[in-house]
């Protein structure tokens, strides 16, 4: 059976196959969703006109689900296990990935040792076998400190620096939480300060931007995104105008789906509401992952 969030994922990442289109899901970076659906390109039996009118936003999940269980319901569990395979494939490479790091560490018995936590971990386990963009997420990361440190090992090749590069831009692709990595990797650069180290660190984001427009083929980019922002974030765009400098080189669609988490963590578009200890709130709580950790 399908998660809430497959059951929208795998019809928008197959409708962008087949028509470039990103409007069942625009609010979420696509690289996950577009990865999860290569193998129902080689499904010849799926019911879909790329010609048909792409649902209007608010009714994206009634036509997501009419498509899956309606439109294609003979094979509708056959689409679902097909586009869980690239995640089980990308749960098999984070484990190579901490099992290669831990050995190069502490030698090959840790690795085993790490490799079998990772292995049996039940959030790996659990996100690793759906067409959702978690898993996807964590393994970009963690393919970017990696290979981050491993050029922090040859500090001299400054050629290693386009592997966390390309990574963080994938990483950006498939989460907004990723941008998180942006501060902890300039922390990590600057741990000696010098002006190389920062030029260093501006040749990861240069790669990690070229990525990302690379993957969205720069339409849009490098365009001013006042009239998005307005749009979007409505009487607060005025609060923040440095993001039509930080927002410039980006894609329009990459913007929006910025801006779209950024309302929507304020309360804006679509909120989701926050319950902790009997609070509610639509724009989020401060101690929500303190206790989250906790527990």
């Amino acid at each position: 059976s399908a998660t809430v969030d497959e059951v929208l994922y795998i019809p928008a990442g197959y409708v962008y196959w087949k028509s470039g289109s990103y409007k069942l899901n625009p609010e979420t970076p696509p690289l996950p969703r577009i990865l999860c659906e290569i193998p129902l390109l080689f499904l010849n039996n799926i019911h879909y006109d790329p010609k048909e009118p792409v649902a209007a936003f608010n009714d994206r999940y009634h036509w997501s689900f009419r498509f899956l269980f309606f439109q294609n319901a003979a094979i509708a569990g056959k689409m679902i296990f097909y586009s869980r395979i690239p995640t089980i494939l990308i749960g098999m490479a984070l484990l190579a990935a901490i099992y290669a790091w831990t050995s190069k560490l502490f030698g090959s018995l840790a690795g085993l040792f790490s490799l079998a936590l990772a292995a049996f971990e039940p959030n790996l386990i659990a996100h690793s076998s759906l067409a959702t963009t978690d898993l996807y997420t964590a393994a970009m990361i963690f393919f970017t400190v990696f290979s981050f440190w491993s050029w922090r090992q040859n500090p001299d090749k400054n050629k290693l620096l386009l592997f966390p590069g390309l990574f963080l831009g994938l990483a950006l692709l498939s989460k907004s939480s990723a941008w998180l990595m942006v501060p902890v990797l300039f922390v990590l650069t600057i741990q000696k300060p010098s002006w190389k180290n920062v030029l260093r660190f501006g040749l990861i984001l240069l790669v990690a931007l070229l990525v990302i427009n690379i993957f969205y083929l720069f339409h849009g980019a490098f365009v001013d995104k006042g009239e998005l922002i307005t749009f979007m974030l409505r009487d607060k765009a005025q609060k923040f105008w440095p993001l039509r400098i930080i927002l410039f080189p980006f894609p329009r669609l990459y913007s929006l789906s910025m801006l779209w988490n950024l309302a929507q963590s304020m309360g804006g578009v679509h909120p989701f509401p926050f319950f902790l200890n009997g609070q509610y709130s639509n724009t989020g709580l401060w101690n929500y992952f303190f206790y989250a950790f906790l527990l």
